[in-house]
């Protein structure tokens, strides 16, 4: 019997794992590539008390760098107490988790969880998602309706958008099966 070929990430490859690994932890709603706070999130989720948890997917130690860049995003992380309390921001997740297969994170800051995927040969293709660092609570404001309506509103367009594409590559099949080539 031959091993199991080690898989090689993608951030869609990620949050199906992710989303696997929320829903039984029982986590009322999970969304990809939605916009919470000014920046799009990779995957958030809310937990049965209504806690916003971001999930920032990393597949590269560059990448994982290059995040820093965006300083707003981490002061507004760092600050999310003092943030919520004046009631700056209402984007701030109450937790917040880097991403990453095994090996290309070393470390996070104080105001970030860490999970790393894991590659399970002896699963046969499953891989193990593993909290490294558990992500400390920022503030205790739960989801309000303004930022459901708003996950609600960023999830639409991504769903009609994705039909959209379905859509018109549905009408290119039917387009090109009627024509014939010939060499």
């Amino acid at each position: 019997m031959t091993a199991p070929i080690k898989p090689i990430h993608s951030e869609w490859s990620i949050q199906c794992l992710l989303f696997e690994h929320l829903c039984a932890k029982q986590h009322t709603f999970i969304f990809p590539n939605v916009h919470l706070a000014y920046w799009e999130a990779d995957l958030i989720s809310v937990t049965k008390a209504g806690y916003i948890n971001e999930y920032e997917i990393k597949l590269t130690r560059s990448d994982y760098t290059a995040d820093f860049n965006k300083e707003s995003k981490h002061k507004w992380l760092s600050m999310a107490k003092e943030l919520v309390r004046n009631k700056d921001v209402t984007g701030v997740p109450a937790y917040f988790w880097y991403v990453a297969p095994e090996g290309i994170i070393d470390t996070v800051p104080e105001y970030a969880g860490q999970i790393e995927i894991r590659w399970l040969p002896e699963t046969w293709f499953k891989d193990g998602v593993c909290e490294i660092k558990r992500a400390p609570r920022l503030h205790s404001a739960k989801i309000s309706l303004h930022q459901k309506e708003k996950v609600y509103r960023s999830a639409q367009w991504k769903l009609w958008n994705a039909r959209r594409t379905i859509a018109e590559i549905m009408q290119m099949q039917r387009l090109f099966k009627h024509i014939k080539v010939e060499l």
